[in-house]
């Protein structure tokens, strides 16, 4: 049986590129090299002709021990469906080197998609970054302090690394806050996740929860953040995101700021459509419409 079908262009298609390795590190101790990659989906109408469209960086949780940039890539289709282009970035762990390496590999990332931005046929004045737990951490820290010297290393040291909007799910956002875990939380690691990042008990050094907290380097001129948090989430207080928030809010920032009810930390809650509208709600009107 033979047919004729009329097939409207109601989305476009997408292109992905998998393992493109942004920056090698040295790891003395294991002597070895650690490439450090992106997977990035990128839209499309007419393979042979790329328009400029919106980036969103996507950064992986992974209690700063380990990032993937490959978990979320089947959900971060749905905003490559919606226009944009998506790098999920991978930066290093706890286990391959202590802080700040992760920041600046995120930042590096950055500014490495900024001068490649002709390449990926993106557009470097429209850029939101986002993440989750560990990755919202690191996203947060980006988005207030993009644009300046904190964190920023010599590679391609003169492309601002800023971003134009945040987006966080259940944020470390204020490491003074991570101490109101239950006890039972607690006594699931050896040593906590945070403690690990810097080798040493975090909570007795207030300089160095000072460093490490987004909420420390709120100020001026801060770009739109989106946050999401579970009530039931026992592994990051809610108080360690709602800290940021409000300190975002009381500088005179603009910020959104979900409870998502009954959902615990990176549970199935975050995968649904109700979550992806509203990222994508706010994706338009900070980022793909400047």
């Amino acid at each position: 049986m033979e047919y004729t079908i009329k097939v409207e262009k109601n989305r476009p298609d997408i292109a992905l590129y998998t393992d493109i390795v942004y920056k090698n590190c040295w790891h003395g101790f294991r002597t070895q090299n650690i490439p450090l990659k992106i997977n990035f989906l990128r839209p499309y109408y007419n393979q042979w002709k790329w328009e400029k469209v919106p980036l969103l960086i996507w950064l992986e949780g992974g209690a700063w021990r380990t990032s993937s940039p490959a978990r979320r890539i089947p959900e971060l289709t749905f905003y490559a469906y919606s226009g944009y282009a998506v790098a999920n970035v991978q930066y290093r762990g706890s286990s391959q080197s202590l802080w700040p390496a992760q920041i600046e590999d995120v930042k590096e990332a950055i500014r490495y998609l900024k001068v490649h931005h002709e390449h990926f046929g993106i557009d470097p004045k429209r850029i939101c970054i986002a993440g989750e737990s560990a990755g919202a951490h690191l996203a947060a820290l980006a988005a207030l302090t993009g644009g300046t010297d904190k964190f920023k290393t010599e590679k391609w040291e003169k492309v601002s690394d800023d971003v134009q909007a945040a987006i966080c799910w259940y944020c470390p956002g204020d490491f003074s806050k991570l101490s109101e875990r239950g006890e039972k939380e607690q006594g699931n690691y050896v040593a906590m996740p945070e403690q690990l990042l810097v080798n040493q008990k975090i909570e007795e050094i207030p300089e160095l929860i000072r460093e490490i907290s987004p909420k420390t380097y709120v100020g001026d001129n801060i770009v739109p953040f989106l946050f999401f948090h579970g009530t039931e989430d026992h592994l990051v207080p809610l108080s360690c995101s709602k800290s940021l928030y409000e300190e975002i809010i009381n500088h005179g920032g603009e910020a959104d700021y979900y409870n998502v009810e009954g959902a615990e930390h990176a549970s199935v809650e975050f995968s649904q459509e109700e979550i992806q509208q509203t990222m994508l709600t706010f994706l338009n009107k900070h980022v793909k419409k400047k």
